[in-house]
């Protein structure tokens, strides 16, 4: 089994390039930008940001929570997925989050890690069939 590297997004102009030319995909809690990958490799690289904007949540403390939940959940879909097309599919993933609990003890990664994945995989499926199709 090969686990993909995750690495932090980093600098304004690759988030401008990635809200440019990335395809956005919506859940009931969450949205997504995704890059997809063109091609494959031995050790993929997943560039991923979280976002939770300060109108969603006031409170740092909650804000933050979410971030660590959406990292954690990410961390877990992606080095448990046994299916390389799957991971070598995205090169850049930026989730935001878009509701948020009163307090931070009041959401947990059973509630968000469900959300992520199907975000994913409903992102994964829509790239599957775009490629299939040309």
């Amino acid at each position: 089994m090969i686990n993909p590297k995750l690495q932090p997004v980093k600098g304004k102009k690759t988030f401008d390039r990635i809200f440019k030319t990335g395809q956005r995909f919506y859940h009931d809690e969450a949205s997504a930008v995704i890059c997809f990958n063109r091609e494959s490799k031995e050790i993929p690289l997943i560039n991923y940001a979280v976002i939770v904007r300060k109108k969603v949540a006031k409170k740092a403390v909650v804000r933050n929570r979410i971030k660590r939940l959406m990292r954690e959940s990410l961390k877990h879909i992606f080095f448990e997925s046994a299916d390389l097309k799957f991971i070598n599919s995205f090169e850049y993933v930026v989730i935001g989050w878009n509701s948020a609990p009163e307090h931070p003890m009041l959401i947990h990664l059973k509630d968000v890690l469900p959300k992520v994945k199907s975000l994913l995989e409903s992102a994964f499926k829509a790239h599957i069939r775009l490629t299939e199709g040309n």
